[in-house]
């Protein structure tokens, strides 16, 4: 059990050292040689954090919630009339050969010939 255990430990670590990473090219590696470390400031002089608006961003949150709902709401629709699918369902319509009428075909944007 506690090879198994070892195992499970060390595996990843094992692969993790196999990894190729790929290489830096020359622009970025220039950069990175040549980059200064930050000047470290005294805690004092660390600005306050800013403070948050948040019954304004509650409010754009529901704006915008509202917005996508009634978007939804505009898509969830049928496409076709309660007519129009009762006929389609019928056996006759099929009989007929003629599934969809000429008005359909250019309301739905189709051509079914």
């Amino acid at each position: 059990m506690a090879r198994f255990f070892i195992l499970m430990v060390l595996a990843p670590v094992v692969l993790a050292a196999c990894t190729q990473l790929p290489p830096i090219d020359a622009e970025r590696q220039a950069r990175l040689d040549n980059a200064t470390y930050p000047e470290f400031v005294d805690v004092d002089q660390i600005p306050e954090p800013r403070t948050i608006d948040r019954p304004a961003i509650e409010a754009d949150i529901s704006t915008r919630l509202a917005r996508v709902d009634r978007r939804a709401r505009q898509v969830r629709g049928p496409v076709l009339t309660s007519g129009e699918r009762a006929r389609l369902r019928s056996r006759r319509a099929i009989v007929r050969g003629q599934v969809l009428t000429d008005a359909e075909r250019t309301r739905l944007g189709t051509v079914l010939r």
